[in-house]
């Protein structure tokens, strides 16, 4: 291709070449995405029987997630930042997609997959809402960030200016990540999950607890 382009400018048709630079590289931040479900406990939830039941609370829903809300304040920050992480191919999923279009997020290396929920938390707090009483989480899809799955990323990451990486994915994809990139960025969310990745926590470049 090369010569023929070259054959075209010396006959004048193509006045000259160029390249479009990316002058700025992005940050890329792997991790979770998850439907937030919050309610806050009744005082009068303990009847004499001993049996807790929550009639007519009210559930304030929004969507969350260690990379999802990363990227979104880092977008607000005007930094070139993009997410991976993954959803089901349901209604939550869709919709968790179409918040993150609006907020100019990159979707394109977001994986879908087929046949499966997107990850789901409950918080329920104290009526004065200052105590978290019970928080549950279902962060199964997390497992789907693979070795293999961000290998197909490795052009990208590999030329980003930073990638943070949440403790939840796979220890064997923290230990690729560690590995394989020099900008690789811990964060760490949850201090149980630190016995996964202490024997190469030196081969990341930087972490945050």
């Amino acid at each position: 291709v090369s010569v023929y382009i070259s054959h075209l400018i010396q006959e004048g048709y193509i006045l000259g070449r160029g390249y479009l630079l990316n002058k700025k590289e992005r940050i890329y931040v792997i991790g979770s995405a998850i439907v937030d479900y919050y309610t806050v406990f009744p005082v009068d939830a303990f009847p004499e029987d001993g049996t807790m039941i929550l009639d007519d609370v009210e559930f304030s829903v929004s969507y969350g997630g260690y990379a999802k809300n990363l990227t979104e304040n880092l977008l607000k920050l005007d930094d070139n930042a993009a997410c991976i992480f993954a959803i089901g191919d349901d209604t939550n999923g869709r919709e968790l997609l179409e918040e993150c279009r609006t907020y100019g997020m990159d979707v394109d290396d977001i994986l879908v997959v087929p046949g499966q929920k997107t990850s789901s938390y409950l918080e329920i707090r104290s009526p004065e809402r200052n105590k978290i009483l019970v928080s549950a989480v279902d962060g199964k899809l997390l497992r789907y960030m693979t070795p293999k799955f961000l290998a197909e990323k490795q052009h990208k990451l590999k030329n980003a200016q930073i990638v943070a990486v949440e403790d939840g994915i796979p220890e064997e994809s923290l230990r690729y990540l560690s590995a394989s990139f020099s900008n690789i960025v811990m964060v760490a969310t949850k201090l149980r999950r630190a016995q996964r990745y202490a024997p190469f926590l030196n081969q990341f470049n930087g972490m945050v607890v």
